[in-house]
């Protein structure tokens, strides 16, 4: 269709001249509560969304994985995070092996830490980890 013609001629401008029409990159934040269940939820028991033109989310979404497809011909297989077969599960799963390995092979006792973080926020306090490790010496 003619519109999608169209918008192509408007993407392949602003990749010319970087020059973004504002209506297409007008943007608000959403305010999301860390959990629901707060009665009174303080300034840090948000999570900030930001909400953007589904023009622009195209571009970006056909871009990052562009990006995806270019980083694989330089990454190095030691590069963890944000890459197929190299995201957060699959490095635990190869560390514990590793670590499994290493103590059959030796005899020795292997142990790690693991620390998750999730989208926009971490769901365990960092001082809580590190205070819980301290206290296991």
């Amino acid at each position: 269709p003619d519109l999608f013609v169209d918008l192509a001629k408007i993407l392949n401008h602003i990749e010319e001249t970087g020059d973004w029409p504002q209506d297409i990159v007008k943007a608000y934040t959403a305010l999301i509560t860390k959990d629901p269940s707060l009665q009174e939820p303080g300034p840090t028991d948000f999570r900030p969304i930001t909400v953007l033109s589904a023009i622009y989310r195209l571009w970006s979404n056909v871009r990052f994985a562009q990006t995806l497809e270019w980083q694989e011909k330089w990454c190095p297989k030691e590069m963890w995070g944000c890459r197929k077969d190299h995201g957060a599960e699959t490095m635990a799963i190869a560390i514990s092996l590793d670590m499994e390995a290493t103590a059959y092979d030796g005899g020795l006792v292997a142990g790690g830490v693991s620390y998750d973080f999730a989208k926009a926020f971490d769901i365990i306090p960092i001082e809580t980890m590190l205070e819980v490790l301290r206290d296991r010496k």
